[in-house]
Formats: C-alpha cells, sequence, structure tokens
C-alpha cells in the first residue's frame, strides 16, 4: 500500500481557524471508535467549547 501525507509548516498554519461542528463531531468519532487516546479525544474535543 502506498500513502501520501500532506504536512503544514508553521507558516501556514492558522490557529485561528476551527474547524466545522459537524466536522469535529465525526472526526472525534472515528478517533473513539478507532481507539486513540483518550489524551488525544479530549484535547480535541476542547474545541466544541470554542465553536
Amino acid at each position: 500500500m502506498t500513502a501520501l501525507a500532506y504536512g503544514a509548516g508553521e507558516d501556514f498554519i492558522d490557529q485561528t481557524l476551527l474547524p466545522a461542528g459537524d466536522y469535529l463531531e465525526t472526526i472525534l468519532k472515528g478517533a473513539e471508535e478507532h481507539g486513540l487516546p483518550a489524551a488525544y479525544i479530549a484535547e480535541a474535543g476542547e474545541w466544541r467549547q470554542k465553536i
């Protein structure tokens, strides 16, 4: 299997932008379903309060 990933450099990251609420919920649900660490899910879940 071949995979390609993009990692943005600091000059291309705008920390003021947040994901749409529906998108965030999809990501968090997938993270839980795939057993990602609870700390990661909790950190990403903090965005809910900002949206």
